[in-house]
């Protein structure tokens, strides 16, 4: 882990497709590390392989 990751957090969110194509974002509750981000976006593949998710810093924590 690099110096000063510890104090990143991450948002997690979902793109959605909605009515004439307009895109949707669906923001997954809770804030994570980068690698607790990328875990849960791991495993929500796994269950939606077809979803597409974005992971978003947001500032320190």
């Amino acid at each position: 882990m690099r110096r000063g990751d510890t104090l990143k957090r991450y948002l997690v969110v979902k793109v959605a497709e909605g009515w004439s194509q307009v895109i949707n974002w669906i923001a997954m509750p809770g804030l994570y590390t980068l690698e607790a981000a990328q875990q849960f976006v791991d495993s929500a593949m796994l269950n939606e392989p077809e979803a597409k998710f974005l992971i978003q810093e947001v500032g320190a924590a």
